[in-house]
């Protein structure tokens, strides 16, 4: 699996939870990371996973707060940590 498809279904699942999860006070900051992600992932349709780990590396606070508890794997892949 692409760094890029990682970070896809990071989004996604990061996605879903926000949609169904109410009461949280920093949603608004995880709500501008997947936009970020989103629009990293729109205009880089094709980026090599050396692209996708230097844009991750660059934006690690939003890579963070788009990974989940459950994905911190995902985050140590996308980063390169």
């Amino acid at each position: 699996m692409t760094l890029r498809t990682k970070l896809a279904n990071a989004v996604k699942s990061r996605d879903r939870i926000v949609k169904l999860s109410k009461g949280r006070t920093d949603w608004t900051f995880v709500r501008t990371s997947i936009a970020l992600c989103e629009q990293f992932l729109i205009n880089h349709p094709t980026a090599t996973d050396e692209r996708v780990r230097e844009w991750c590396k660059a934006h690690h606070r939003y890579i963070w707060a788009v990974t989940t508890s459950g994905t911190r794997r995902v985050y140590a892949e996308l980063t390169g940590a």
